[in-house]
Order: structure tokens, then sequence, then C-alpha cells
């Protein structure tokens, strides 16, 4: 919903999530991020561990920056 370019102008209304097929964006977003999460745990290994740490402190840099 976040990328959604009616969103970010301000483009609201209470039909907003069925004008615009929210939840079928959503769900592309996430098969998005489950691939992402995928590729780092490859290129990681499979320690946990790592992953959340280096996830952690990407979302910590990300959030700083804003």
């Amino acid at each position: 919903m976040l990328r959604n370019p009616h969103f970010i102008k301000g483009e609201l209304s209470t039909h907003f999530i069925e004008d615009f097929d929210i939840l079928t964006q959503v769900k592309d977003v996430v098969e998005q991020d489950k691939e992402k999460g995928a590729t780092l745990a490859s290129a990681i290994g499979t320690d946990n561990r790592k992953v959340a740490a280096i996830s952690a402190a990407v979302g910590t840099y990300i959030s700083v920056r804003k």
C-alpha cells in the first residue's frame, strides 16, 4: 500500500483498498520480500541468527536515515 502512487499522493477514499486492489499488491510485496530473504539466507548460510542480525541492522539504518 505504501508503494501505491495514489496513496503517496494522498488520493484516498473509503474504497481505496477495493478500488486499487491493495490486497493483491500486499501479497505480491510479501512474496517479493520472501524471495529477498531466501536470497540473503542462501548467501549467508543457514545461520538464522546472522540473518536476523543483518535484518535488524538494516532496519535500524533505514529508520535512522528517515
